[in-house]
């Protein structure tokens, strides 16, 4: 198992995080075979605290109550091209 991740809080803005998901997503996928994944999962749906700049606060793809950021919709769409 490997684990990667970036908050989206201020730094870069959270548009330009949904596109670093939607790289690595689609970059992944592309390789699954060439790489053996079977699966890949989502280990924090949503920010621990939306209303702070602390690095870990802020890697969900949802906000802390539950409103969808850039990265959700993004990854629902791929979700659904990758089906």
């Amino acid at each position: 198992m490997c684990e990667n991740g970036w908050p989206t809080g201020s730094e870069g803005g959270e548009q330009r995080r949904a596109e670093a998901l939607g790289r690595v997503l689609r970059g992944v996928h592309a390789r699954r075979q060439e790489l053996g994944l079977a699966h890949r999962e989502l280990l924090t749906l949503r920010d621990a605290d939306s209303s702070t700049d602390d690095l870990f606060d802020n890697f969900g793809v949802l906000r802390d109550d539950y409103s969808p950021k850039p990265a959700y919709e993004r990854l629902v769409a791929l979700f659904a091209k990758f089906r």
